[in-house]
């Protein structure tokens, strides 16, 4: 499929139209058939982005569904200059897209697709994540977005390189103060690969609350020895082992362990990353920031010289925030 250029919906105010590339994080795998083009139309009266004019990103990959794992976003909007009586909110008056890069270096622009709880669920299912945080989060709606390390590929774009959002409709007689263009989102989702021993700092400061910092030197050690092909100096240190447990209680599996093989500790170490990346995803907020024209009472200046009155001089609109 030959992916066309989308065009930029308008927004009341303005937005910058300049993509701006937002950094490439790493390989993907699984496959998502892409929906088909809709031509861009007219906005609303609000300045939203009419249904049709993008189609859902649900088309290309979901949260907790095949097609790579998916991140959450939620976005808070304010007014800078004061609240105007109307309580904003994605997407209600404010429409954002995802703006996802390919390798073939063409960009797609879609309409998030809000988390349900029933797709949480069943994620955390999936990622065996016992003490996970309930849903939903605080605040506003989450949505999702893929993740580029655990893999995701776009029929037309390839494997997705990096992915960001920007605004495109915003309520009538409101201008955008931020953010403009386009604003990369993180991957939570660090190599969550069997195998893979690199040590995550997240978990070690799981580690060291909960066990301290001998129990993370043995850990550090440990995966140091198992990443070189040998076993760890000591499986029945407490210390190893404590680390170990620290890590199985974070996410909240009834196990007990009295050794630390390096199948242990590959293994957790992935339930862990998971579970830890599933928390800073689900506690991600953007803010969109908006602001609409004080009202200004014109002002006159005093007589001038020579008795002639002056014009009534129109003030300067002032913004604050």
């Amino acid at each position: 499929m030959e992916l066309r250029e989308r065009r930029l919906v308008p927004v009341v105010g303005g937005v910058t139209a300049a993509a701006t590339a937002v950094a490439a994080l790493g390989p993907a795998t699984h496959v998502a058939e892409a929906a088909p083009d809709v031509e861009a139309g007219a906005t609303s009266p609000l300045g939203l982005a009419q249904e049709g004019v993008f189609e859902s990103c649900s088309a290309y990959f979901g949260f907790g569904k095949d097609a790579g794992v998916a991140g959450m976003v939620g976005f808070e909007v304010e007014d800078v200059n004061g609240a105007d009586g109307v309580a904003h909110a994605v997407p209600d008056d404010v429409q954002v897209v995802l703006v996802i890069e390919g390798e073939s270096g063409d960009t797609l622009e879609c309409v998030p697709e809000e988390i349900s709880a029933e797709d949480y669920a069943r994620w955390i299912d999936d990622i065996s994540f016992d003490n996970a945080p309930p849903w939903p989060p605080s605040g506003p709606v989450r949505f999702a977005y893929p993740s580029v390390v655990s893999g995701i590929e776009i029929e037309g774009l390839g494997n997705v390189t990096a992915v960001g959002y920007r605004v495109v409709g915003i309520p009538d007689e409101h201008t955008l103060v931020s953010p403009t263009g386009v604003q990369p989102l993180p991957d939570h989702y660090r190599n969550t690969w069997l195998g893979e021993f690199d040590v995550d700092p997240r978990l070690t400061e799981v580690i060291a609350d909960a066990a301290g910092p001998d129990a993370v030197a043995a850990y550090e050690a440990a995966m140091a020895a198992c990443a070189a092909g040998e076993d760890p100096d000591d499986p029945e240190d407490p210390d190893l082992v404590a680390a170990l447990q620290a890590l199985l209680d974070f996410v909240g599996h009834d196990t007990e362990f009295t050794e630390a093989q390096c199948w242990s500790l590959d293994e957790t170490n992935v339930f862990a990353r998971f579970a830890v990346g599933t928390i800073q995803s689900y506690e991600r907020v953007e803010t969109i920031r908006l602001q609409v024209p004080e009202e200004t009472t014109p002002t006159t200046q005093g007589p001038a010289t020579g008795g002639a009155a002056a014009q009534p001089v129109p003030a300067t609109p002032t913004y604050t925030g």
